[in-house]
């Protein structure tokens, strides 16, 4: 166990929008993140695509999915500082249920499976697993062209501060607007 770093664990489901949380999150300057930006200028870049983590580093931020943690690393990267993130499955944002849908070729119109689903990602089931600071972001916020209220929410869940908001709110609306266009909306 690593005692005295500050790291942020982001749980999430695959196509949920973790790896774009995390380049946002590196505007902060908490977290030790390289990040590309120009990639989400790049006709259609993923997110996923912008972002080369140091997994030796402190102060940084690592992605998970909670069928595919791999639990010792967790512990290994893990300390009384670390702060655990999870993205919850979308009620409302109709843009990220279909890129989960899109990205997963799955349908969560199915109650029981969504629902299944939805249980795995909630941290009063994850924080069993992996004790700490445990913190949701609405996906619906997360898919949302509403950069303050996204900002300000997280400022407030991770006691962090964007220096850059106006970097952080042009690259959120060109990932919502890439992915738009990727699903034809």
């Amino acid at each position: 166990m690593i005692s005295s770093t500050n790291n942020l664990v982001i749980v999430f489901f695959p196509g949920a929008g973790g790896h774009h949380l995390a380049n946002l999150l590196s505007i902060t300057g908490r977290y030790q993140y390289i990040v590309d930006y120009s990639r989400y200028f790049v006709g259609g870049a993923d997110s996923k695509h912008a972002h080369y983590q140091d997994d030796s580093a402190d102060n940084s931020i690592y992605l998970c999915h909670y069928g595919s943690a791999d639990d010792s690393h967790i512990e290994k990267i893990s300390g009384p500082n670390t702060q655990f993130l999870v993205i919850h499955f979308p009620i409302n944002n109709k843009l990220a249920w279909r890129r989960i849908e899109i990205y997963n070729k799955i349908k969560l119109r199915n109650f029981h499976f969504r629902h299944d689903l939805e249980k795995m990602y909630k941290p009063q089931h994850l924080e069993k697993l992996y004790p700490g600071k445990w913190s949701t972001v609405m996906a619906d916020d997360l898919f949302s062209d509403n950069t303050d209220l996204l900002f300000d929410k997280l400022e407030n869940y991770l006691g962090i501060q964007f220096v850059d908001r106006e970097l952080g709110s042009s690259l959120h609306l060109q990932w919502i607007k890439n992915i738009s266009v990727c699903l034809g909306t």
